[in-house]
Parts: structure tokens; C-alpha cells; sequence
């Protein structure tokens, strides 16, 4: 039984997030204490444009979260892709000592033989459609936003020899990875099972990235987390499976929903610790 394990934000219950300490450390580099069995077949990171286009790795569009910024008065509200870069990459992850990183930065610490999930998260602007599926219209002009970002994040990663899985909340930057690459996509899923996999079916996507309280065949399906449902009744991994795309489930935190997700069929698991699948207790 292979699973896939996926570092979320470079195993962040473990390591300051989405810095190149983490993916460092999620690699197992030398300076790690993380065992062979617990390195991760995937690391998934989250990026964004700052005001002069350079592309950094951080989850949120602001500051204000999960970043030490006392000592840059005043840029707690603005959103990322408004201040200069010099300003963003100074910030401090908490109290880490580490600052967000450039994303060539960071691809540089990822050893080849390890996968990168990227996720976008934003072109530089607020008109865009989060968990939407588009017409034909409304595509090409989300295409016209998302464009040039889509255009510098395909000629970074073009110089890495690292696998890639580009997933998004939001569908015009898959189409145009999908367009103007061979790079895999995977849509991520939100509110609605059924719009999730149109799109992951128009752009034969190589997985969905779905909600772990998505799956149906669980204990937990539609518990409280940031979504809940209700869905519809489309069985996620059986109809899933039967399109061609793996299921991957986020942000898992216990081995025993992970023992769960297996049992249902799930193919790879995004989570924030990196012993979680070792410790799970799965039929071979």
C-alpha cells in the first residue's frame, strides 16, 4: 500500500512554516533529526507575489498572522502584494528566526528527489473567485488577472528538476498551468464535492485535495472544521478514482484518521507532523 505523505507548509506543527528551515528539515537534511521513514514524498508550500512581482512563500495574504512584525510599524493590515519585497522577506515567523523566503530560495533546499506541491494562493489583486467553477467568459478574463503570475511561477520552477503538483482554491491558475505546461494540477475542494471535480475533470487533474471530513466512508465526515458541508451525495474518492485523479485529504492530525481515510481509499495524506503515517496501523 503506497500513501503518499505530504508535508503541509513543510511540516508546520513541527517547524516554523513555509520557511526554508522547514523544507530543510521536512528533506531530511543532515542537520535534521527526522527518521528516513518519516520524509515525505511530497512538501507542499504556498506562494504569492509582493509589489515589485518577486514571488515569496507564505500562506497569508497579510502579515498580521503567524509573522513577527513589531518591528515594521504600520504594515500589519496591507496585504502582501502591496509592500515591497525588502519589507516581507525581513519579517520573522513568529519567533522563529526565520524570515519569509524567496521562492527560488527555498526550491533550493528541496533535495530533486523530493516533490514540490505548490499551492497558489493570489496573482496580486482581490478580484478573483475563491471555490468557483467558471464560464467561459469569466475565465478568460480571471485568465487576464492571473496571467503574469502564472507566466514568472512557470519560468521559476522550470529551473528545478523536483516533481511538480500545482493546487489552487481557484480555478483560472490551473487552466493556465494546464495551457501553458505539462505540470499536474490539483484543484483544491471547499464547499462543493461535485464543482471540485468538474474542474479537476476539465483539466484532467492529476489529484483533488480534499477536506479529511470530505470523505464519506469516515467516522468524521462533515465534522466542524473550516468547512463542514453539507455536500452533495457524490461519493468523493469513488467517483474521484473513476475520473483518473487521486484523492489527497488535508490537514490531517491523528494516525488514527489517517488509519480511517486509508480504509476509505484515500491516496495521500497532507499533514502537519511527519510521524502520522508511520504510526498509523495500515494493512499492507
Amino acid at each position: 500500500m503506497n500513501i503518499d505523505l505530504i508535508a503541509h507548509r513543510g511540516f508546520a506543527g513541527v517547524y516554523p512554516e513555509n520557511t526554508i528551515k522547514a523544507v530543510s528539515a521536512a528533506s531530511g537534511h543532515r542537520s535534521s533529526d527526522l527518521p528516513e521513514s518519516n520524509i515525505p514524498d511530497l512538501i507542499e508550500i504556498d506562494v504569492m507575489p509582493t509589489m515589485e512581482n518577486d514571488i515569496i512563500v507564505h500562506h497569508d495574504e497579510s502579515l498580521s498572522d503567524h509573522t513577527n512584525t513589531n518591528h515594521h510599524s504600520g504594515i500589519n493590515c496591507e496585504y502582501i502584494w502591496e509592500l515591497p519585497t525588502k519589507k516581507v522577506i525581513e519579517c520573522e515567523i513568529g519567533q522563529s528566526g526565520e524570515t519569509i523566503p524567496l521562492l527560488t530560495e527555498l526550491l533550493a533546499a528541496i533535495p530533486n528527489h523530493i516533490g514540490v506541491n505548490i499551492e497558489i494562493k493570489n496573482p496580486g489583486s482581490s478580484n478573483v473567485f475563491f471555490d468557483k467553477l467558471l464560464s467561459g467568459q469569466q475565465i478568460s478574463v480571471q485568465k487576464d488577472i492571473w496571467g503574469d503570475f502564472v507566466v514568472d511561477l512557470l519560468n521559476i520552477i522550470g529551473q528545478y528538476n523536483n516533481d511538480f503538483l500545482i493546487s489552487s482554491f481557484y480555478e483560472a491558475p490551473l487552466a493556465l498551468v494546464d495551457e501553458l505546461s505539462d505540470y499536474p494540477v490539483a484543484p483544491l475542494l471547499w464547499n462543493s464535492i461535485d464543482r471540485g471535480l468538474k474542474i479537476s475533470k476539465r483539466y484532467g487533474a492529476k489529484a483533488v485535495h480534499a477536506p479529511y471530513n470530505m470523505v464519506e466512508q469516515t467516522s468524521f465526515f462533515g465534522d466542524p472544521y473550516y468547512t463542514e458541508g453539507p455536500w452533495e451525495d457524490t461519493k468523493l474518492i469513488e467517483t474521484a478514482h473513476d475520473q483518473g485523479h487521486n484523492v489527497n485529504v488535508f490537514t490531517v492530525t491523528t494516525s488514527s484518521e489517517i488509519e480511517e481515510l486509508v480504509a476509505a481509499g484515500i491516496d495521500g495524506i497532507i499533514a502537519d507532523y511527519p510521524d502520522l503515517l508511520s504510526a498509523a496501523e495500515l494493512d499492507s
